[in-house]
């Protein structure tokens, strides 16, 4: 993407102060955990054992990573500019970011550079100081709702953070919710085939939910008899075969926890082109595709909290559908 753009240099920056994740020194902290420390360290799919950034980026690439740290981000954009500019500089720079006055600082050096990338909130910061420097800049309201996807409704949910663990509890004592037990579907070649007989038969009561989230003792246990990696991979293409033959038994709202479950749904649904709405209580995950089968999404990261937040997301998308 850099060479397409036609950039020497981006960043990667994905600090959200708001939720208190933080860049410091360029280790990650969930709260007061570092990255490698928290429960992301035995994620499913993506376990983090490194809390240090710089290095975790220096080992996916042949590029230099570098860091950018509050140090030289509090001396201002110019000092940013020469930190960057000298003749050893990397390509690729993580940027610390330990509150909302770290992101608007990166905005500003930052608000010309062709490619930013690895950020949450940043784009928030980039918009509001495009309005500083353009005062005449058209600004239209954000949509809360978005076009209408008539249709079941079903969650998704692979991540195992805690904050997802409580929200498929909360959601099953209501509604019908299918654990699958990875094991059992690493010895049955029809087991996505029992899981949508299933939601066949609950489906049009209301809304359902098929997660893989568990906590970590019963992860450890699932990746000692499959492995990290091939538990991590049977989870993704069942929940990938899964969204497709939901949305074949007519659902319209997902509802997808967990950012590698997001992507694998996507790809899934040969999703290419999403409209997305503004920025509020669903954390900006709120998303539609249009066409001939038009179809509505929340995406959550896994430790976006709230018990309720399933029903809050469907809630959502349902009032779309009577706005028309």
């Amino acid at each position: 993407m850099l060479g397409a753009v036609g950039g020497r240099q981006t960043i990667f920056c994905p600090a959200f102060p708001r939720y208190t994740v933080t860049l410091v020194d360029g280790i990650l902290y969930l709260g007061n955990t570092p990255l490698g420390e928290s429960f992301k360290r035995d994620d499913p799919v993506t376990p983090m054992t490194n809390s240090n950034l710089v290095e975790v980026l220096q080992m996916q690439t042949r590029r230099q990573v570098g860091l950018i740290s509050r140090e030289i981000l509090s001396q201002g954009p110019d000092a940013v500019e020469k930190y960057i500019c000298d003749d050893d500089a990397a390509s690729f720079y993580i940027t610390d970011a330990a509150d909302d006055e770290d992101m608007a600082r990166i905005a500003d050096f930052a608000l010309d550079w062709p490619l930013t990338t690895g950020a949450d909130a940043l784009p928030v910061f980039l918009a509001r100081a495009w309005q500083q420097r353009d005062s005449s800049a058209k600004m239209t309201e954000a949509k809360t709702y978005l076009s209408a996807s008539p249709g079941h409704e079903a969650f998704i949910a692979g991540s195992c953070a805690a904050a997802t663990l409580s929200q498929v509890a909360f959601f099953e004592q209501r509604h019908p919710t299918f654990r699958v037990d990875l094991i059992e579907a690493s010895e049955r070649s029809d087991y996505v085939d029992h899981i949508l007989s299933w939601a066949a038969d609950n489906i049009s009561s209301g809304p359902i939910g098929v997660s893989t989230s568990v906590d970590v003792k019963s992860l450890k246990i699932t990746q000692g008899k499959l492995g990290r990696q091939g538990a991590a991979d049977l989870a993704d293409r069942i929940l990938g075969e899964v969204a497709s033959g939901l949305h074949l038994l007519g659902v319209r709202k997902f509802v997808v926890a967990g950012g590698e479950t997001s992507g694998q749904v996507m790809n899934a649904l040969g999703v290419k082109q999403l409209a997305v709405a503004g920025f509020d209580e669903l954390s900006g995950g709120y998303c539609h595709q249009a066409g001939t089968e038009p179809t509505s999404f929340v995406l959550k990261a896994g430790a976006i909290p709230k018990d309720d937040f399933f029903f809050i997301a469907i809630e959502r998308m349902r009032e779309a559908d009577m706005r028309g």
